[in-house]
């Protein structure tokens, strides 16, 4: 039996991962962008350490002053009530290794693109093959995705981007395995929206749900 996880993932800014001298000095770089960065990086007491590759990290791991600092950042100047989902996703890990990590412009809100994949997913066992369009995400490359009996495929092979990192271009998950991380994960979700409602006071809004699911 596979054991499949599905983890929010939540990206962390580049330059406070290493503080390269390059970034620093980069026209255009302004003294506001290096307080955000000095403000995650003093938030997390030094440089954060990636939870999954290139740049992501568990959200529910965050202190207070941390998510106050990365939600800073996200929404830059911007109202906390006009800026998309927070960057990142969800990573699909199976058996302890990273299958499917999120990609550009992936945003938490990609939990609703989950969500389709389990109605989709539920429908096992079956006959034959059975494929679906409705797997969308904010981020892309999106891998193609289909069901042949009781296993969900993930075609990670797209023909005008590369996964980054590089993925394995065909994997597959028990369906009933996949249902349940996801049921797991809406939950996980759930409790992350009460978490970083208690900083509304912070930002001077009533809610900051937003920053999870558009």
């Amino acid at each position: 039996m596979q054991n499949v996880e599905l983890v929010p993932l939540l990206e962390i800014c580049e330059p406070a991962l290493s503080l390269e001298a390059q970034w620093w000095s980069l026209e255009g770089t302004t003294q506001a962008d290096k307080d955000k960065v000095e403000k995650i990086i003093h938030a997390f007491e030094g440089c954060p350490t990636p939870h999954a590759p290139p740049n992501f990290m568990i959200p529910e791991t965050f202190s207070n002053l941390q998510w106050e600092a990365i939600i800073s950042n996200h929404i830059d100047n911007m109202k906390p009530d006009e800026s998309c989902a927070l960057w990142g996703g969800y990573g699909l890990k199976v058996s302890g290794d990273w299958s499917l990590l999120p990609q550009c412009c992936g945003t938490l809100s990609d939990l609703k693109g989950w969500i389709t994949l389990k109605d989709f997913a539920q429908s096992f066992p079956l006959t034959g093959i059975k494929t679906t369009d409705d797997f969308v995400m904010e981020g892309h490359p999106c891998p193609d995705v289909y069901c042949e009996g009781e296993d969900v495929y993930f075609k990670c092979d797209d023909d005008f981007e590369s996964f980054v990192p590089p993925h394995k271009k065909l994997f597959s998950v028990n369906a009933f395995e996949l249902v349940n991380a996801i049921q797991k994960t809406e939950e996980r979700v759930r409790l992350l929206h009460l978490r970083i409602n208690q900083l509304v006071g912070s930002f001077g809004v009533e809610t900051l749900s937003h920053l999870l699911q558009e």
